[in-house]
């Protein structure tokens, strides 16, 4: 029997294996726990400005820049056209103004010119929604000569676009509006958008989208979520759009009670992204649907859990909650910050609203830990699979990635359980 015949035989085996012990584990209610890591918060700060969904993202020498976005004043709804900047010391400033005031826009990190801008399109200032599209970049020292605020104008979206999603692979950026997906090559001479694709299901919106690496490293444009627009029903599903193929592959579902509304979705490390923030389901809809008033966030559901979809096993992850101190919020301005290790790992939160029309100043910081070892049955699993493959191929790493993922029982409902998983955040 030849090697690729072997291989292909082992794969069938050691994924039976592995699924007769993880059912063993979700009906047995053991957990199966491997290198988990949680977040780790650190002392909170405060931003110069009380805004929520404006512009943000990390820039290329770790600073983060934050644009536009709406606050309350005497109770009416008004938009920002500031934008500041925060330093690696956490002290904040002012380096510019948009040419208007806007809210609700997309935004992503992306590379022009090997440098790193703030993609920024669409947004509302109450009145008119907007198709415009620039990038945004700092460099100096805030306040000293030689400071200055890069913006680059880019081709404008064929249709405005609020409350929709963003993502980026390099220099191409990928847009998505209510059902459609459109992309533009930011390092092409003259680059244009094309409509890509269109999203399964209803027009929505508040929908979260990012680019990772799925099975085989084919990378996927995620999308998840948002609300029925024509319905204001939320939605929980999920679809990765292989960008190789421009094929689209339906996804697991959000948890329950877990919905994408106002939430930051976060790429970390190779294959996981990261949910923070947001509504919780039966809130949105007493809220949105059924015109509750009620405005206690405990009530409505916002979600402290920070939770992660794993691309490749096609698993939801939970890596802990918000600060003890901190409070859930909707809106926030959210990025994170690659490292080496999950110790240099930054996850930044900034401003957002604590309840309906209530706006917050806070800056939460915070990096990842590892928090414990494989236990005895994830090394049953991990032995049963690896052992076989390394004897076939010392390079046979499909199943040691995806037997590394290991899963314990969440309930989703009194008669149904939902399998999360853990795993490093730089897997």
């Amino acid at each position: 029997m030849g090697k690729p015949a072997i291989l292909k035989r082992l794969t069938r085996l050691t994924v039976w294996k592995y699924a007769v012990v993880s059912v063993f584990c979700a009906l047995c209610g053991t957990a199966v726990t491997a290198t988990p890591v949680e977040v780790d918060w650190k002392a909170g700060e405060t931003m110069p400005a009380k805004v929520a969904r404006p512009f943000s993202g990390f820039l290329s020498d770790g600073r983060f820049l934050v644009a536009g976005g709406s606050y309350f004043e005497d109770g009416k709804k008004m938009y920002s056209a500031d934008i500041t900047v925060r330093e690696l010391n956490g002290k904040w400033g002012n380096v510019g103004n948009l040419p208007r005031t806007v809210a609700e826009g997309v935004s992503c990190v992306v590379e022009i010119d090997k440098k790193g801008f703030v993609f920024c399109a669409g947004g509302t200032d109450g009145q008119s929604s907007f198709p415009d599209a620039f990038a945004l970049s700092f460099s100096g020292e805030i306040g000293l000569p030689g400071a200055a605020l890069d913006t680059k104008g880019l081709p404008a979206l064929p249709e405005p676009v609020v409350m929709g999603a963003a993502a980026a692979d390099g220099a191409k950026v990928y847009v998505v509006a209510a059902k459609n997906v459109y992309a533009l090559d930011l390092a092409a001479e003259k680059g244009e958008w094309r409509l890509v694709a269109e999203l399964p299901g209803p027009a929505r919106a508040q929908m979260v989208a990012a680019i990772q690496n799925g099975d085989q490293k084919e990378k996927m444009l995620v999308v998840y979520g948002g609300f029925d627009t024509a319905t204001k029903q939320p939605l929980h599903d999920g679809y990765g759009l292989v960008l190789s193929t421009g094929e689209w592959k339906t996804l697991s579902p959000l948890p329950e009670n877990t919905t994408t509304i106002g939430a930051a979705f976060l790429p970390s490390g190779h294959q996981h992204i990261l949910l923070v923030g947001g509504f919780g389901e039966k809130g949105w809809i007493d809220r949105a649907i059924n015109g509750s008033t009620e405005a206690d966030p405990v009530k409505l559901g916002w979600q402290r859990k920070v939770l992660a979809y794993n691309c490749v096993t096609d698993a939801w992850c939970e890596y802990g909650e918000i600060a003890a101190a901190d409070s859930p919020r909707c809106g926030a301005a959210a990025g994170i910050r690659p490292g080496k290790t999950p110790e240099q790992y930054t996850l930044l939160l900034a401003g957002g609203e604590i309840a309906p029309a209530t706006r917050t100043d806070a800056v939460s910081v915070a990096s990842f830990r590892k928090t414990g070892k494989f236990g005895a049955m994830a090394w049953a699993v991990a032995r049963t699979t690896t052992s076989a493959a390394e004897t076939a191929s010392r390079g046979m790493s499909r199943e040691c990635r995806f037997l590394r993922q290991c899963f314990r029982p969440l309930p989703s409902s009194r008669f149904r359980r939902r399998r999360i998983c853990r795993t490093g955040v730089t897997s």
